[in-house]
């Protein structure tokens, strides 16, 4: 279960860049946008994971683990202002 979480988040880190590209390649505004909130799932996967690693206290310390939810809500908004841009 533990080590499964870190390739989750791999995992959804990749699909962002990809969903991203593959909107981009889509050629149209609409499909970018379906595309781009996937982005959006993906981030809240990674969310669910740190809360997780949290509380199996294997990865890091929880100031680590808060920095990285710091991080993940950055994603968020990024990817929420991309879509509204």
């Amino acid at each position: 279960m533990i080590l499964g979480l870190k390739d989750q988040v791999r995992g959804s880190v990749g699909s962002i860049m990809d969903n991203i590209a593959e909107g981009f390649d889509r050629g149209g505004r609409l499909e970018f946008i379906k595309f781009s909130r996937y982005c959006k799932r993906r981030d809240r996967r990674i969310k669910i994971a740190i809360i997780q690693s949290f509380g199996y206290r294997v990865y890091t310390t929880s100031i680590y683990l808060m920095n990285y939810m710091v991080l993940a809500d950055e994603i968020t908004k990024m990817i929420t202002s991309f879509i509204n841009y």
